[in-house]
């Protein structure tokens, strides 16, 4: 499944199908050097390495590592894509490319799509880049990203010490608060902030979701992604309700506020329910809203 696209180059999610141009990648020197051994020789380690890493990433976060293919060619000439690592508090980009791949601009180009693809989809409000401190090359692809070194630190005990840079006057983390997402969120702990903001000028849409006849059960193993998801945009304000009908749970219902519909149409396309096959069609309607707290025309 392609991800996104730039002029020259498609990023789509890894398969099985990979796992030649994954020994190949894995196995070059540079890789070895900068990145780390991750003792993928066989077909079969490196099916292991896709299943447990950017295949278990997607399901569980809604992105990971992206293969990165030439136009028209669909080559394979590298990775991609975004992190959640559970030594970092945020995500982190990634990225690595066959040496007959280098020095293209390929690394830039996909960098920065991949960059705006985590601010504007997905909505996440700082990411962060880690690397090796005699990787220059690496170096001056995030610099011209946009990136800067702020620390070094140690992933574990015992490892030498890395780079870690950011982007010039990113925000940090803001802590998960959203007391207003109805049936997805049912028992989870609550903050006392809410997120609903009445944001003057602003109007209503509301996201529907056609769920398949199985989807109380195939959700569950989805659900931590699904809330992952989710918690940026009602973290803005952007998302306010959200919930499965009853009897049956055939559908869903999310209220999005914003000056346009591109919110909830970004949330819907990198939705986990929705990449995962959950969700067999979804549209977007605005909603005129008139009465109540932040109705859009309220009655006089």
């Amino acid at each position: 499944m392609i991800v996104l696209e730039t002029e020259r180059l498609s990023l789509r999610r890894m398969s099985l199908d990979d796992a030649p141009f994954i020994i190949e990648l894995l196995n070059d020197p540079a890789f070895l050097r900068f990145v780390g051994d991750k003792g993928v020789r066989t077909a079969e380690d490196a099916r292991q390495y896709i299943l447990t890493g950017p295949m278990d990433s997607y399901e569980r976060h809604g992105f990971g590592l992206w293969v990165v293919e030439l136009k028209g060619s669909r080559l394979p000439i590298g990775i991609c894509g975004l992190l959640k690592r559970e030594i970092l508090t945020d995500v982190d980009i990634g990225f690595a490319f066959l040496p007959g791949h280098r020095s293209k601009g390929y690394a830039f180009e996909s960098a920065a799509a991949v960059m705006d693809y985590g601010r504007t989809v997905l909505g996440l409000r700082r990411v962060v880049a880690i690397t090796d401190d005699e990787n220059t090359g690496s170096h001056r692809v995030l610099e011209k990203i946009g990136m800067t070194f702020e620390r070094m630190i140690r992933l574990s005990e015992g490892e030498p010490e890395i780079r870690l840079l950011g982007l010039r006057g990113q925000q940090g983390v803001t802590p998960f608060c959203g007391s207003l997402l109805l049936d997805s969120f049912a028992g989870q702990a609550h903050c006392d902030r809410p997120s609903l903001r009445n944001w003057r000028g602003s109007m209503h849409y509301l996201l529907f979701y056609d769920y398949v006849p199985d989807y109380l059960t195939r959700r569950q193993a989805l659900r931590p992604a699904h809330f992952e998801h989710a918690r940026p945009f009602i973290e803005r304000g952007e998302l306010v309700l959200g919930g499965a009908l009853a009897d049956p749970a055939d559908a869903g219902v999310l209220l999005f506020r914003g000056e346009t519909p591109d919110v909830a149409r970004a949330f819907a396309a990198a939705d986990p329910y929705v990449q995962r096959g959950l969700v067999t069609g979804w549209r977007v309607r605005p909603w005129t809203t008139v009465l109540g707290p932040g109705a859009e025309v309220p009655l006089p």
